[in-house]
């Protein structure tokens, strides 16, 4: 075992927690201020609903419908609102540990996710021990220029997918639905259309080369 990943079991062992969890037990243990506008007898119910067979619709503090759309064993997706969703992974340390990813997405239109990884009891982990978020660079064609600079301007707007089926997530740039028709032309010139893809391995996310 790599010192790296020793260093990450023993802070989640520390922790408290020792044991394997599923995507069902983190989302009911979630903290309150995780999804602001679900409550705990909320994410019950979300989990009741389709545990029954049921469309699992839930009005929120706010009185707006929001939705789980998919829940499998390590894996789910909320519909937060019309313009929002929130995903969460179980993925493994090793055999008896786990680590809790979850990924928030807002369109405004263009999507911008956040991704945050939490241990079994729901402390904030250090993200970058688990994941590289890649630079603006890798989103562009090969020989291609900078769009006049405005691709590698301070606009950083990515949206990242995690696999419902395996331990795989996807990041996309998004810029091209934040700007103009003209510039969008542009950007689409010298950028690929190609998600970048990581694959769960040895307790981070790992870039899958092409």
């Amino acid at each position: 075992m790599n010192v790296r990943l020793y260093l990450l079991i023993l802070i989640v062992l520390v922790s408290g927690i020792s044991e394997a969890q599923t995507v069902r037990e983190a989302f009911l243990d979630m903290p309150d201020d995780i999804l602001l506008l679900q409550t705990a007898n909320d994410r019950a119910d979300f989990i009741d609903f389709t545990e029954s067979g049921m469309k699992s619709v839930v009005k929120d503090k706010m009185d707006y419908p929001a939705e789980l759309v998919v829940k499998k064993d390590n894996y789910l997706l909320l519909k937060t609102s019309v313009s929002s969703d929130f995903q969460m992974k179980v993925l493994p340390l090793n055999d008896s540990v786990n680590v809790i990813c979850t990924v928030t997405t807002v369109y405004a239109p263009a999507a911008s996710s956040r991704i945050n990884f939490y241990s079994s009891q729901w402390e904030e982990l250090d993200g970058s021990s688990f994941l590289e978020m890649p630079g603006k660079e890798a989103f562009l064609k090969k020989d291609a220029g900078t769009g006049d600079g405005f691709f590698l301007s301070d606009i950083d707007l990515y949206q990242i997918k995690l696999g419902q089926d395996d331990d795989r997530l996807e990041i996309s740039v998004s810029i091209s639905d934040y700007v103009t028709e003209e510039e969008k032309d542009k950007l689409n010139q010298i950028l690929t259309d190609k998600p970048l893809t990581y694959e769960w391995r040895d307790a981070s996310f790992v870039r899958l080369q092409e």
